[in-house]
């Protein structure tokens, strides 16, 4: 059967529109394919069969951000022990690259015992981070100056600083009486905010009036964001 004219293709209002009428005696008109629903019901004739798979979406997902905390790291810190007092010779540790933890912050935590002398000088010990940058994923690293011709190694060892310098302070410990031992927990991100450089190397300078003891330890620990 033909319309003259024919319906245009396209669409119109209702009061200018016919409707689509399906003879009484016509067959299942197969419909196959995936079919979604969000928030309307879908309503098929009859005289249609549809198959395929239905999907209903009817509670939103939601997720909790938590802190996930990962395992403790022993510095090695063999020139820290008896490290003397000076202004600008201090410990370096090795390099603690980021590239593959991709941790979102990193708790550092440094306890330096003394030997039994009044304190002096600034009655304190500095601790520094020394931000590093890799040009190719790992392999070629670029450290931050510390003011002098001789840049941060990237190995556990003595270095020397220089004032200025452009390395970032994480904290002070103050050496407040003889034999005291002087102990912080410090944030990275207190140095860096919610971007964490690719790698960090941690230099301590004692300027405290006395020399370090043999039992100094500096630990850290990686911190990443879990979906609970």
């Amino acid at each position: 059967m033909a319309y003259n004219p024919q319906n245009p293709n396209g669409s119109a209002t209702s009061a200018n529109s016919s409707p689509v009428v399906i003879a009484s005696d016509q067959a299942a008109v197969p419909v196959s394919g995936t079919f979604y629903q969000v928030t309307q019901p879908v309503s098929i004739a009859a005289s249609v069969a549809v198959t395929g798979t239905f999907f209903q979406a009817t509670q939103p997902i939601s997720a909790t951000s938590k802190f996930s905390i990962g395992s403790n790291v022993v510095m090695t810190v063999t020139n820290l022990q008896s490290l003397a007092n000076s202004a600008t010779v201090g410990w370096q540790s090795v390099r603690v690259s980021n590239i593959s933890t991709l941790a979102r912050d990193y708790e550092i935590n440094v306890s330096l015992n003394t030997a039994a002398t009044t304190p002096a000088n600034d009655k304190a010990m500095y601790v520094y981070i020394c931000p590093w940058y890799t040009t190719d994923g790992g392999t070629s690293w670029n450290p931050a100056s510390q003011g002098t011709t001789t840049p941060v190694s990237g190995t556990q060892g003595a270095t020397t600083i220089a004032s200025p310098n452009n390395l970032r302070l994480l904290g002070v410990l103050n050496y407040t009486a003889t034999s005291v031992v002087a102990s912080d927990t410090f944030l990275l991100s207190n140095c860096f905010g919610d971007r964490m450089p690719d790698g960090f190397s941690i230099i301590i300078i004692n300027f405290s009036g006395a020399a370090l003891g043999t039992s100094c330890v500096v630990n850290y620990k990686p911190i990443n964001d879990t979906l609970v």
